[in-house]
């Protein structure tokens, strides 16, 4: 993944700082009936921006490679390193299986982006994150689907994919999963933690947050009892919207306080 990770660079970097490359490039995307794309770049350790610039390039994949070959590059060997990386069946599988591949990541990122983010959403957008990276291991998703149809379109023979499955897709998504699995460990209490996320909730059901009070208490080393007779005192129990908007605002803080400092 290095050298596609090189190659996005060197693309963002051919078309962004000549005039003369990106009228080209717009010129046989126009030809092709396709919408013309700018290349974007892709940002170290930036979900969102790497997905904009695979997409960017996934979507104008044929375009590109045309463009690179009518362009007089005999003498440009960073035009020249481009395009040979480019018809390297590799560096397409790669760059299909990414594009199939960071959008479920980028949903993670824009959940923690909202303004109000809902923390009942964050386990189960998690868990389906997971479970779509799993599959990917074993099946192809759209993009990959169409590695045949592009690859004929730039004239590239592609082989098996038991060698690249073997050598890249598996590990890259084993790494992935662990690594998304390390950065969320704490995903269950941040469900538990939805209890006081009372949108949508009109009445509150009698004894409501109480198996969740017990598992924050144990996550964070309190005493289950204390802090549930801090949730009563609130009235969050078997009260309304209307009754909470009058709670003070140190019994509530009485509540926040002691877990939000532990996370």
């Amino acid at each position: 993944m290095k050298k596609v990770d090189d190659t996005l660079e060197k693309l963002y970097k051919y078309y962004k700082y000549s005039c003369n490359h990106s009228a080209s490039l717009k010129a046989v995307q126009i030809a092709f009936i396709q919408a013309p794309l700018t290349i974007k770049q892709a940002k170290h350790h930036r979900w969102l921006s790497h997905n904009q610039a695979v997409a960017s390039i996934v979507r104008s994949y044929q375009a590109i490679v045309v463009d690179l070959e009518t362009s007089n590059i005999s003498s440009d060997p960073v035009g020249n390193g481009i395009l040979k990386s480019l018809k390297d069946p590799t560096t397409l599988r790669c760059l299909l299986l990414l594009a199939d591949t960071l959008p479920h990541l980028c949903t993670v990122s824009l959940l923690f982006q909202r303004r109000d983010v809902n923390l009942g959403m964050v386990k189960t957008t998690m868990d389906k994150t997971l479970k779509t990276l799993q599959i990917r291991k074993t099946q192809d998703g759209p993009w990959l689907l169409k590695e045949q149809q592009i690859a004929a379109n730039i004239n590239i023979t592609t082989e098996p994919k038991a060698d690249f499955n073997t050598k890249v897709r598996t590990p890259f998504l084993d790494q992935l999963i662990d690594n998304v699995t390390a950065r969320f460990t704490d995903s269950d209490i941040i469900d538990q933690l939805s209890i006081m996320d009372l949108n949508g909730t009109d009445t509150l059901p009698a004894l409501y947050g109480f198996t969740e009070l017990y598992t924050l208490a144990d996550h964070f080393s309190m005493d289950p009892e204390d802090l549930q007779t801090q949730w009563l005192c609130t009235g969050y129990l078997n009260c309304t919207k209307n009754h909470l908007n009058s709670v003070s605002s140190p019994h509530l803080v009485s509540v926040l306080l002691p877990i939000y400092q532990f996370f």
